[in-house]
C-alpha cells in the first residue's frame, strides 16, 4: 500500500472524536507527524462545512507554513447551488399548481353560477 493511501485511510477510518475543528485538526495533524510530513508543503481540500473551514483555519496557525491552502471542493459547491435552484423551483411549481387549483375553482363556480341565472330565464352578464 503506498504512502498516500495510507494517510488517507488513517484520516477517514480513525476518527472517532466528537466533531470540532481542534479535535479534526488534531487528529490531522498528529497524522502528518506520523509520517513526517508536517513541515512539508500542505494542501487541503474540504466542503464547506463551518467546523471544515475553522478546521483549516487551525491547522494553519498550527502548522506555521508559508505554502498552506485551503481549498473548498467546487464539486460540493456546486452540488448546493444546484440544489438550492432545484427547491426554489419547487416552490414555484407547489404555487402554480394552488393557482391552477383555484382558477379550476372559479371556473365552475363561474359556470354553476350562469347555469343559475339562466335557469331564471335572464341574460348572463359575464365581465369581460
Amino acid at each position: 500500500m503506498s504512502q498516500c493511501t495510507n494517510l488517507v485511510s488513517k484520516v477517514t477510518c480513525q476518527f472517532k472524536e466528537s466533531y470540532t475543528r481542534k479535535n479534526i485538526a488534531d487528529k490531522i495533524y498528529k497524522i502528518l507527524e506520523e509520517f513526517g510530513i508536517e513541515t512539508k508543503i500542505i494542501v487541503l481540500t474540504t466542503d464547506n462545512d463551518a467546523n471544515m473551514i475553522s478546521t483549516a483555519n487551525y491547522l494553519s496557525d498550527k502548522l506555521i507554513l508559508n505554502d498552506f491552502c485551503h481549498y473548498r471542493n467546487i464539486a460540493h459547491i456546486l452540488n448546493l447551488v444546484v440544489l438550492a435552484d432545484l427547491n426554489s423551483l419547487a416552490d414555484s411549481i407547489k404555487k402554480l399548481k394552488k393557482l391552477i387549483k383555484v382558477i379550476c375553482k372559479l371556473t365552475k363556480n363561474f359556470e354553476d353560477l350562469k347555469n343559475i341565472v339562466t335557469l331564471d330565464e335572464k341574460p348572463f352578464l359575464a365581465p369581460i
